[in-house]
């Protein structure tokens, strides 16, 4: 968190490039799901 300049206490949005999808997360533990035949990857974009 410390490196993305992110405070683990504030929430912060990801934005998966692949699929245009947006979560909001909040830590520095969330989850996430691959599932080769629907997303077999992701890439995040992190924003404050």
């Amino acid at each position: 968190m410390d490196a993305l300049g992110l405070d683990p206490h504030r929430p912060y949005q990801v934005h998966d490039l692949l699929t245009d999808a947006r979560y909001q997360w909040q830590g520095v533990r969330n989850f996430v799901q691959l599932d080769p035949k629907i997303v077999p990857a992701h890439i995040f974009s992190v924003r404050q």
